[in-house]
Parts: C-alpha cells; sequence; structure tokens
C-alpha cells in the first residue's frame, strides 16, 4: 500500500508525522454515497469563493479530488474537500476524484483539522469548537493538540477564550 505522511514542524522546531495509507485514488461511483465528516470543521464559507470555484469546475473539471474514506457498503465519508463535493453536486456531477485513506490510529478528524488550518484561515470559533472535538473525541489534552497544531499551550488557551464568549458578544 501507498503510504502518505504529513509532517509539521513544532515551535521547538521538533518534527511530527501523521501516517495514513492511501487504499485508492479512483473515482467516485456517486457523489451521493459521500456523507460529511461528523468532525466538520469549518462552519462558514465564503460565497465568493464558492462561486470562483463552480465556475472553475465548471470550465476544467475538478482536478483536486477528494480524501474520504471507506466506512463500507460503497459508502465513504468525507475528509477533505467539502467545498468541491458541494460544487460537483451543485453542478449535477456525479463521479468526482477521491482519494480514499486508511489509519490504525483513527486519525481522520485531526487531518481535517490540519487540512482546513493550513489551507485557508478558519473562522476563530471554528477552529476553537474543532480543537474541543478532537479533545473529546481523542481525549487529548492541551499540549498534545498545541503540538499538533505547532503552537503553545498559552496560544491554544487564547484561542479557546473565545468559545466563552455569549451569542451577542460573538456577533460583534
Amino acid at each position: 500500500k501507498n503510504i502518505i505522511s504529513i509532517e509539521y514542524i513544532l515551535p521547538h522546531n521538533e518534527i511530527k508525522t501523521i501516517t495514513m495509507h492511501v487504499d485508492k485514488i479512483s473515482m467516485s461511483d456517486s457523489t451521493e454515497k459521500i456523507y460529511l465528516n461528523k468532525f466538520k470543521i469549518r462552519k462558514d464559507f465564503d460565497n465568493n469563493d464558492f462561486k470562483r470555484l463552480l465556475l472553475s469546475i465548471k470550465d476544467v473539471g475538478l482536478i483536486h479530488p477528494l480524501t474520504v474514506r471507506k466506512l463500507g457498503n460503497g459508502i465513504y465519508e468525507l475528509i477533505d474537500g467539502e467545498q468541491r463535493l458541494h460544487a460537483a453536486t451543485s453542478l449535477g456531477i456525479k463521479r468526482v476524484p477521491c482519494i480514499t485513506l486508511t489509519s490504525k490510529q483513527n486519525l481522520f478528524a485531526l487531518y481535517s483539522l490540519i487540512s482546513n488550518v493550513e489551507r485557508k484561515q478558519l473562522c476563530a470559533f471554528d477552529e476553537a469548537e474543532g480543537i474541543i472535538e478532537l479533545m473529546n473525541t481523542y481525549g487529548l489534552n492541551n499540549i498534545e493538540i498545541a503540538e499538533f497544531l505547532g503552537i503553545s499551550v498559552l496560544s491554544l488557551m487564547n484561542k479557546l477564550k473565545i468559545l466563552n464568549l455569549n451569542a451577542d458578544q460573538r456577533r460583534r
């Protein structure tokens, strides 16, 4: 099997690696069999970015494959590529390129969070909620999460403080 490794550097220059196996790279049978990740990190999408993505896919097709994991019976869970999946289905595209990953450590939520943080700045609330979800799901502590994200524990704690704001304060 092919292996995909994500290396990231911690603030003190230590290199960490997440390793997953690539089961296959292929066209999906149907976009209807790809379900959103329950650890969906990004809640808000920029409408202009989505329109540009739609036009690009309409003009040249979907070039970057989605990243999925197989759940069984031909059903897949989306790990990375939610906007691309929504754009493809909006355009009536039924089959999309996918990279199917497996991991013994079940680190798909972590992969998804790192992928979103690296690609485009998450809304502070989405990032904080995603971090809490990772902590709860994997039983990770502040030090472990800070290391995965390559930030100090103090920075992590500051990111999480915004979750203490009430709805009125969040809208400001």
